[in-house]
């Protein structure tokens, strides 16, 4: 059985990260974290929801200023979308920015009682970045 980890975020989501707000999915934005640490610098939440073929999911994470790196949990609603693959599992995604291909690139992973995996991850932009890069650094 394969279970799909696609994630249908819109330019949302990435321009909630890069101005420091939560957002994703379809339609839910909400909150940041103004508190510094070392690793993090100052991370900002992540908090959203939507759908995909795979069921209804919630989704919560950080965003890293400091490492350009967003660490996120995909929660599926049990009894949602496909019931083949829908577990009411968790997929872990774990991207950084990659500013030669302008995008976030990483891996999503999944460990449930019927499938466990992991495989390469694209978050990209729905539209140009135009302003939303820092021009000095080439960052998001």
């Amino acid at each position: 059985m394969q279970i799909g980890v696609r994630i249908l975020f819109t330019g949302l989501l990435l321009a909630a990260v890069l101005h420091g707000q939560g957002g994703g999915g379809e339609g839910d934005r909400s909150g940041s974290s103004d508190h510094k640490n070392d690793v993090w610098g100052y991370p900002r939440e992540i908090n959203g929801h939507g759908s995909d073929e795979i069921g209804v999911y919630t989704v919560t994470g950080k965003y890293s200023t400091k490492t350009n790196e967003i660490e996120l949990i995909k929660t599926y609603q049990s009894n949602t979308g496909d019931s083949n693959e829908n577990l009411g599992h968790q997929v872990t995604i774990e991207v950084t920015w990659n500013p030669d291909e302008r995008q976030f690139t990483g891996k999503w992973y999944v460990d449930t009682s019927m499938f466990s995996g992991e495989d390469a991850f694209e978050l990209k932009f729905e539209r140009p970045l135009g302003q939303l890069t820092d021009k000095k650094n080439d960052n998001p």
